[in-house]
């Protein structure tokens, strides 16, 4: 993919992601911390859930990219 078409892509991304809400859950590691991240960086207002004690589920977050954290389980056994 071109520099240009990237480029192109990541505005489209940023125009729909500005002023939109994600709540993102099992925030703590992997795919879902990477998704919170991105889309912080397009402008979205970011809610994280996991199950862990927050200081432990951020640990792994370079910067703050969102806006709440949220200790909560959201598996359902029913």
């Amino acid at each position: 993919m071109s520099r240009y078409l990237k480029q192109e892509r990541q505005i489209l991304f940023m125009e729909k992601l500005s002023h939109k809400v994600a709540v993102i859950t099992g925030a703590s590691s992997g795919i879902a911390m990477g998704i919170a991240q991105k889309f912080h960086q397009y402008g979205a207002i970011v809610i994280l859930i996991d199950e862990m004690e927050e200081k432990d589920a951020l640990a792994g977050y370079k910067e703050k990219c969102f806006t709440r954290y949220v200790k909560a389980d959201v598996t359902d056994y029913s």
